[in-house]
């Protein structure tokens, strides 16, 4: 074929150094539906050439998706007339290795291939023709999802129970929810969110593989048999492809949403362990459709004033607050650490939640409105769980530990204690809290007779901006506005009290439009260092020319983590 050479300039590259060129060739047979394929046309590194070439038999039902201003097939026929697909890209820069979501931001193809003759797989009425179908209409692919869902997304059509097979006394629950929003004790909203919760629980007490769409389907009777009015409807997370560009069907998310002071959306649990209240971070700001019947879809085709956008939250509802009680003794740290996480901001204390904490937790918050919540089991599995309870109680130790060490950047000198006080689960206080104990050996040193703390260090780790980051021309997704605060009480050792003027040097004020960095220390008693330091991210996405303001507060939470404090010896 047609010989091609290219130079290359590599800053940084040497003889010996290795440059990766790869091709990779897949034969799928046509009597089955094939997988989805996914080419994703850009990566870590950057790319000279990205080269697709598909050849598909004109038998089968191709269907493909451009996303993300990824270019289109030449699409042209072969002497069998098959159909033949070709599609090239040059010169891709690499993706920037700080929050980037390639599944919204990299150009990609999606491409679905069927075989409707196959009796054994079901095919979508969207490729039940034959040919190529390039960046089809959504709504067809939508209509994939309500022919697949319809029968028991629709309001009143099923009835259900809790799974009798899992809880005791499922049928009891769904009478007394219904008494008491007769009687006017709770709001169809309250009675939605006891059920999610009980669902939630049922799913991760028998440790099963979470099915998104058996959670959702599971929801929907029981809303529906416990006549808790909802709307249901259907959406994609940010690691799909958006609803107005849907190309695979099971890539959408069936949800309930339930009116109230404010209408609240109940997902299957895809952010780990949330509150009925909380939306998953990877869910806000999407589009969704709500269900209608078929002849109204018919009669009044899905258009883009149908979609509605699923709530922003902001900053003050993804907050993670640290409180930090610290006394020296010596050269030594004991420091006792509260955390307490909200919103999108739950995933960094999942890491220490063990089965006993979620499970307890559970069932804690269940046993209300005169109901006692508990999963069915047997002698062996009731003792089978013990002994997991046993052993994940040593799991959790060192889950601890790893934290201690993600937290001040090396490991405690001696652990003391860890508990999980709230598994954030319940909607009208859905925080995520833990305490934790231990001692720090390395934060403290002697200056002749005066003492030098490492304050910067009772701060949490941060992100550091490496010199390959700061050019950049892609946005900055960081999915939601988020805050971090951490409150530091320091306790002094008798006979030394705050130097001044470093006590002063601790003080920063980085803002912009972007976020902020702030810190403010004092010294309300003399014995006693008060430190409160807020970080700030105030958006969701940002542009690339907004880069650079970003950077400034990175930089300031970067640099005070250098931050030190004298303790002058009286």
């Amino acid at each position: 074929g047609e010989k091609k050479s290219r130079k290359l300039a590599i800053p940084g590259l040497e003889t010996g150094d290795d440059i990766d060129v790869f091709f990779y060739t897949e034969s799928k047979l046509q009597n089955v539906h094939p997988d989805p394929m996914v080419f994703t046309l850009r990566d870590e590194a950057p790319i000279m050439n990205y080269r697709i070439h598909c050849v598909v038999d004109d038998n089968l039902t191709t269907q493909y998706r451009t996303l993300n201003g990824a270019p289109d097939f030449t699409v042209s026929r072969d002497e069998d007339k098959n159909y033949v697909l070709d599609l090239e890209m040059t010169d891709i820069p690499k993706e920037p290795r700080l929050w980037y979501n390639s599944d919204q931001q990299s150009p990609m193809v999606k491409i679905h291939i069927f075989n409707r003759r196959n009796s054994d797989d079901f095919t979508p009425r969207s490729a039940r023709k034959d040919g190529l179908h390039a960046n089809p209409d959504a709504t067809l692919i939508q209509e994939d999802v309500w022919d697949a869902r319809s029968w028991w997304m629709q309001p009143g059509s099923v009835s259900g129970s809790m799974p009798q097979e899992y809880i005791r006394d499922g049928k009891k629950i769904g009478k007394t929810l219904q008494k008491l929003m007769k009687d006017g004790k709770i709001t169809a909203q309250q009675a939605a969110d006891y059920t999610y919760n009980i669902l939630c629980y049922i799913y991760i007490a028998k440790r099963g593989a979470l099915n998104n769409l058996s959670f959702s389907k599971q929801f929907n009777y029981d809303l529906c048999s416990f006549k808790i009015p909802q709307d249901p409807g259907i959406s994609t997370r940010d690691s799909y492809e958006p609803l107005d560009q849907l190309i695979n069907l099971n890539h959408t998310l069936v949800f309930a949403r339930v009116s109230g002071d404010q209408p609240r959306y109940y997902f299957p649990p895809v952010g780990g362990i949330l509150a009925p209240s909380d939306l998953p971070p990877s869910l806000q700001g999407r589009k969704v459709l709500m269900w209608r019947k078929y002849k109204e879809r018919k009669k009044k085709p899905t258009t883009d004033a149908d979609y509605i956008t699923l709530p922003m939250t902001s900053a003050a509802d993804n907050r993670n607050v640290t409180s930090v009680e610290a006394t020296i003794d010596g050269t030594s740290l004991s420091i006792r650490r509260e955390e307490a996480y909200t919103g999108a901001t739950k995933s960094g204390g999942f890491r220490v939640l063990s089965e006993e904490d979620i499970n307890e937790g559970y069932k804690a918050w269940l046993n209300r409105y005169g109901l006692t919540v508990d999963i069915k089991e047997n002698k062996k599995e009731a003792a089978d769980r013990q002994e997991r309870y046993a052993d994940g109680r040593n799991e959790q130790k060192n889950d601890f530990k790893e934290e201690i060490k993600a937290y001040h950047g090396t490991d405690a000198s001696e652990f003391s204690s860890g508990s999980v006080t709230s598994i954030g689960i319940d909607p009208s206080d859905p925080e995520l809290r833990y305490n934790i104990s231990y001692t720090m050996d390395n934060l403290v040193k002697r200056a002749g007779k005066n003492l030098i703390l490492s304050a910067g260090k009772l701060m949490s780790g941060q992100i550091e901006a490496l010199p390959s980051d700061r050019w950049r021309t892609d946005d900055v997704y960081l999915r939601t506005p988020r805050e971090y605060v951490t409150r530091i009480s320091l306790k002094l050792p008798a006979g030394y009290s705050v130097n001044a003027r470093s006590l002063a040097a601790l003080d920063t004020s980085v803002s912009n439009e972007t976020g902020s960095f702030t810190v403010s220390a004092s010294a309300p008693s003399a014995d006693l260092v008060s430190i409160e330091i807020t970080k700030r991210y105030n958006a969701h996405l940002l542009s690339a020319s907004d880069w650079s303001d970003l950077l400034k507060v990175l930089d300031a939470a970067n640099t005070w983590q250098g931050s030190t404090l004298i303790l002058d010896k009286k």
